[in-house]
This record gives C-alpha cells, structure tokens and sequence, in this order.
C-alpha cells in the first residue's frame, strides 16, 4: 500500500476539493465576462450607426420640416401679398375712380355754376334781355298777395346769395367769392324792367353765379318775384328809376 503511493508521479497527485472549486468558479467567471464583452461590443458598434442614421433621418425630417412648412409660409405669404395686397390696390384704385371722380365733377359743377352766375354780379348792368322780353309787361299788380307770395320766393330761392333785404350780402359761404359779387337789389332792383327782371330769372346768366330758374319757377311765382324786387327791396323806386 505504501509502495504504491511512494511511486505516484508528483503532479498527479489530487488537489484537495475547496481549491478545485475555486478555480473552476473564477474559470466560469473569466469566461462568462469574456463572453459578454464579445455579445456587447458589436452591439454597441452597431448602435452607434443606427443611432447617427436616426440622427440624419432626423436631420432630413428637419429639412423637411423646413421645405414643406417653411414653403407654406412663405407660399402663404404670397397668397397674402397677392390677394389682400391687390385687394387694397384694387380698392385704392375704385376710391380714386368713384370718390375722387365724384370729387372733381363736383367741382365741375361748382365751376359751372359759378359760370351761371358770373353775369348776375354786375346785376342789372351787365346783362341785356331780348328787346321782346325788355317790353313786356308784369300781368300781375303790385297788390297785397303777389307781393306776399313774392316775398316768399325771394327768400327761398334768391336770398342766399342777395341776402335777406337784397343788399347783396347773402348768407351763402359761396357767395363772398362772387366775382362780380351779387346785385344789391335794394339799389339797383327799380334798374330793369318787369319783362327784363323775368326774363332773367328765367334763363339766368353764364357771365355771373346767376342760375336759371325756368325750370322750377312757374309763371306766377317768376312775375311775383319781380314785384317783390321792384316795389319792396328797391322801396318803390321803379316808377322813378329809369334805366
């Protein structure tokens, strides 16, 4: 029994049970972390190229992002230039085509009227009625009524730019800029006959701010006018008054 053992070769000789755990543990464990470096590392090295592969897809959703929407602004912002902008210039364009047109035909009609009555400023002197007209007799008499009614057209229709006792100084803002300025009937209403005072209302005169009134003034209301004129603003003169 001795002998045998005395012949047994050194490094054959068992190690005791602890220790050969032991290092087949730490073997287990050398070759377990060996083995999860191996799994990690390509995984890792394949992550971090789809991760930069995200990162560009991100970056194209980014010009994307940039193409598209950013497009849309601006495409928006053209449609807003284009629309509103030519609506504002359209509009512009019609206010000065209606309003400004109405404008300076409004003022055409100011300068003809102007024209109208350019003549009646020099009022009894500087128009000359048909020799017909010059002739003619007032039908009406200077009575009570027709000068009343008289007196109610003249301050309707003549006292604005005569004023209210036909001194020539009417209360219409126009009239101060008259040239020549309106008659002072008061002085001069006895200068003109009947026939020629209706005459002159009826068709007015371009040379002066004196309009026509044929066409709102009936005959009676013409021949009381003149009555009024003659026998009330100029106080009974026209029996004196010669022209």
């Amino acid at each position: 029994m001795l002998m045998n053992d005395s012949k047994r070769p050194i490094g054959s000789l068992p190690l005791p049970g602890p220790v050969l755990h032991s290092l087949r543990q730490a073997a287990l464990l050398v070759g377990g972390i060996a083995l999860a470096v191996a799994i990690t590392a390509p995984g890792q090295a394949d992550a971090s190229p789809g991760h930069d592969t995200g990162g560009h897809a991100h970056a194209a959703h980014g010009d994307n992002d940039h193409a598209a929407h950013g497009g849309d602004d601006h495409a928006h912002g053209d449609d807003d230039h284009a629309a509103h902008g030519g609506d504002d210039h359209a509009h512009g364009d019609d206010d000065h085509a209606a309003h400004g047109g109405g404008d300076h035909a409004h003022g055409n009609d100011d300068n003809t009227h102007g024209d109208d009555g350019h003549a009646h400023g020099n009022g009894g002197h500087g128009w000359q009625a048909p020799q017909e007209w010059a002739e003619r007799e007032s039908p009406l008499e200077p009575d009570a009524e027709p000068l009343a009614y008289g007196q109610q057209v003249y301050q309707r229709y003549c006292s604005a730019c005569h004023g209210p006792s036909g001194q020539g100084d009417g209360l219409a803002p126009a009239s101060i800029y008259y040239d020549p300025s309106p008659t002072n009937l008061a002085l001069h209403g006895a200068a003109h006959a009947a026939g020629e005072y209706a005459w002159h209302i009826k068709e007015g005169n371009s040379m002066s701010a004196m309009p026509r009134f044929q066409n709102k003034l009936d005959e009676e209301a013409i021949w009381s006018v003149v009555l009024y004129i003659r026998h009330e603003l100029a106080g009974g003169q026209a029996a004196d008054h010669q022209h």
